[in-house]
């Protein structure tokens, strides 16, 4: 990676950060200090989720969960945590980006997670 790009990389981590900047109250706090794409991903699947009704949300287990959604009634299961591998779900959005899709997000509005139930990468091998 040649000086630029290494510059322009630490300058928009800088411009994330809460120090650089304040945050909309609304924004979920595991949104902060994250690059704007991602911000901007969860979002608009931020809304989504919470167009989801709670009971559409079953837990399964204690880190697997089956979500219906509201578009197409279609049951997708989404494991926060399992055997040490990502989080990841079922539906088509996930493996475009492995960022947070509305069934994972439905799961940190309707339940008692958060993104800090996540695994750490130190945890993920």
């Amino acid at each position: 990676m040649n000086a630029v790009a290494v510059f322009r990389y630490i300058q928009l981590n800088m411009q994330f950060s809460e120090a650089y900047r304040l945050y909309n109250q609304e924004l979920p706090a595991f949104q902060h200090n994250r690059p704007r794409d991602f911000v901007e991903h969860v979002c608009k699947r931020w809304t989504s989720a919470g167009d989801m009704p709670a009971s559409s949300v079953r837990q399964m287990t204690s880190v697997d969960f089956a979500v219906t959604s509201s578009d197409t009634g279609n049951v997708y299961r989404v494991y926060l945590q399992q055997h040490d591998t990502m989080p990841y779900c079922e539906c088509y959005d996930w493996p475009r980006s492995h960022w947070p899709c509305k069934h994972m997000l439905s799961i940190f509005r309707h339940m008692q997670y958060s993104w800090d139930n996540l695994p750490g990468m130190s945890d993920v091998s």
